[in-house]
């Protein structure tokens, strides 16, 4: 009886170390998911700060079609 009980508590304490090995495994993906969609997030913000900044075009651009060409 006392076998199965050491046998049933090493299979215990390999399931909680398989639990936390996997939980820690998640933490670092979702780590670098945030990681990821922060350096996202900036380049974003740097991209409208781009385009908020560039000149106007000239307001004639774009309002005459040349039919004949």
């Amino acid at each position: 009886m006392t076998d199965i009980n050491i046998s049933l508590e090493n299979q215990l304490a390999g399931m909680a170390s398989d639990m936390q090995a996997e939980q820690l495994q998640l933490q670092l993906a979702v780590a670098l998911m945030k990681s990821i969609q922060d350096q996202q997030e900036a380049q974003a913000r740097a991209l409208i700060e781009m385009i908020q900044q560039a000149p106007s075009p000239d307001p004639a651009i774009g309002r005459f079609v040349d039919a004949s060409a």
